[in-house]
Order: structure tokens, then sequence, then C-alpha cells
């Protein structure tokens, strides 16, 4: 009688003492299988924006970092940070700075952001909805703004 229907072995490791339990792999091999595979990286990310391990050497587990990464910035209390970097890198096309004033207003609103960057509300505002190209210098400003938050 074969170990499974297609395969005579569990196909990774050739075992037929384990039982087989799917996929042609003994339940040893699907499950480390399984956790490697936890959680797919994103297109537009090559791996872990913390550490920079690439993706087919760490496991995804969200906003850009891998498992050991997010554990480290989630104790660090960092993780909002590291969703904003995220939200960069997804939108390429758009102004990084433009992204960053839209994290600041979500968090703090758009009057104070607008205080905290000493500028007008409406200038603010005409910046963070891309009515207006941000200067390459509010990128520098905003993150400072935004990490003191």
């Amino acid at each position: 009688m074969p170990w499974s229907r297609e395969t005579s072995a569990c196909k990774q490791c050739q075992t037929q003492q384990l039982q087989h339990h799917a996929n042609g792999l003994c339940r040893t091999c699907y499950t480390r299988n399984r956790t490697r595979q936890t959680g797919r990286w994103p297109s537009y990310l090559s791996g872990c924006l913390m550490c920079g391990r690439s993706n087919e050497n760490a496991n995804y587990r969200s906003i850009g970092l891998c498992k050991r990464c997010h554990t480290m910035a989630n104790k660090a209390g960092v993780l909002v940070f590291w969703r904003t970097e995220v939200e960069i890198r997804k939108k390429q096309n758009t102004p990084q700075a433009m992204v960053v004033l839209q994290r600041i207003a979500q968090t703090v609103g758009s009057e104070r952001a607008a205080v905290l960057l000493e500028m007008s509300k409406d200038l603010f505002t005409a910046y963070a909805t891309g009515q207006k190209k941000p200067p390459k210098p509010l990128l520098g400003e905003a993150i400072d703004v935004w990490m003191r938050l």
C-alpha cells in the first residue's frame, strides 16, 4: 500500500515512518513549510524595513517587518513609525513628504500639525492633499515632527 495516493514517501524528508498529512508531506514537514509561509511579503517590499533581511530569509509579520523586528518594534512602541514607512513604499509615485504630512494630520489634526511645522493651515492642507508639491526640505522637518509625536 502506498504512503499516500500520489507518493510513496514524504516529498521533503523521504520518510515513511510518519503518516501522510497533506500535499505529499508528513505532518512534521507540512508544519515546517506552513510556518515558513505564514505571511507573504507584499510585492513592493524586498525584505524587512528594519533589519534589511531579504524576504527569502525572513518570515513576514506585518507593516513591512519580519517577525523578529515586529516584536522588537512593538516592545519599543515604535510600530506607528513603521506603518508610515510602509505607506511611503506603497505609494512610490506620491511625494514622501505628503505621506508623512497625512500621517501627522491623522494623528494630531491639521491645525496642530500646521503649528508644529510653523506654517499656515491652508498651506499645510495644500501640501498634505497634493494640491501643492511639498518642497524637499519639508520632508526632513515633517519626519522630525512625526518622530516627536
